[in-house]
């Protein structure tokens, strides 16, 4: 297959990398600055006419945030063509009406495809639980953003990295609703609510702390631990040993890092077009940043 890319940074290499490595082309690069080549092997080009041009059978999207919207229509408004986003798609939920309600967008929220998350989400849908309550940490790394440039970081300080683990949330556990937030300057502390199952999710997001982004499960019989997300600890009691407990690991799954975790399994998902996918959609992105907006209180 023919996979063109819009975007020049890290993403898109990424993305490059994943690709080639399933057996397909990049048959070019879309980007805006002129002056900068990001492969000079292979072509590069500056606006959505040229890039189709080149006969994609999809386009990848990684472009800077505050841009996905606007080129994805200029793109939509040539050719209806399947399309795979990084996220955060939109910041409002007003913006999906520019892309209308379109089945070729998928959004690039990776971390659905770790293998961790997937077998909790099968205990999950299997009914092999008796989940009482969740924890989630997101100490978000603001001044790490601001020195990168991202212009829209004040407004929607939720959107980047956090956005990927309330999207697990939706993703793992349904509808999720804000039951009460403290909110200080750079800290939300509250209580957010998974309503189709009753369970209680502890929320703490305390900007640029010196601690991982964690979520927890407590189970009846065990607690399930990604901390960070990308590696999994199952707990199933604590051992006292020495005059002190700790807990006993039964089982770890710690992400590949060969290439970006998750990655690999999302892109081909994306490419083969497998319907039982587990790609987020629009839909999707519009619940992620409601959610994102309701916490910070920009939206009630």
């Amino acid at each position: 297959m023919r996979i063109a890319i819009i975007g020049y940074g890290r993403m898109a290499t990424e993305y490059q990398k994943v690709i080639e490595f399933l057996g397909h082309e990049v048959c070019c690069f879309m980007k805006k600055n002129k002056l900068v080549h990001l492969n000079p092997i292979t072509p590069v080009v500056y606006d959505c006419k040229t890039l189709l041009k080149y006969n994609p059978d999809a386009v990848i999207v990684a472009v800077s945030q505050e841009n996905t919207v606007e080129v994805l229509y200029q793109l939509l408004l040539i050719k209806f063509i399947p399309c795979l986003v990084e996220k955060p798609v939109l910041f409002e939920s007003k913006d999906i009406n520019r892309l209308w309600n379109n089945d070729n967008i998928k959004i690039g929220y990776n971390r659905r495809f770790y293998k961790g998350v997937l077998e909790l989400n099968a205990k999950l849908k299997n009914h092999e639980f008796n989940l009482k309550s969740v924890y989630v940490n997101l100490p978000e790394p603001i001044e790490e953003y601001r020195k990168s440039g991202i212009k829209l970081l004040g407004e929607y300080p939720l959107h980047y990295s956090a956005s990927h683990v309330i999207d697990l949330l939706f993703y793992l556990l349904g509808h999720i609703k804000v039951e009460m937030m403290y909110r200080n300057k750079n800290c939300y502390t509250g209580l957010l609510m998974a309503d189709e199952i009753e369970v209680p999710i502890l929320f703490k997001s305390v900007f640029n702390a010196p601690e991982h982004t964690e979520m927890t499960f407590n189970f009846e019989d065990e607690v399930w631990t990604f901390c960070p997300i990308e590696e999994l600890r199952i707990y199933d009691k604590l051992v006292k040993n020495n005059n002190s407990y700790y807990q006993n690991i039964k089982k770890e799954i710690i992400e590949d890092r060969t290439f970006k975790p998750g990655l690999v399994d999302q892109v081909k998902q994306f490419l083969y077009f497998n319907t039982k996918d587990n790609l987020a959609t629009l839909e999707d992105a519009v619940k992620v940043s409601d959610l994102c907006n309701q916490i910070t209180g920009r939206i009630k």
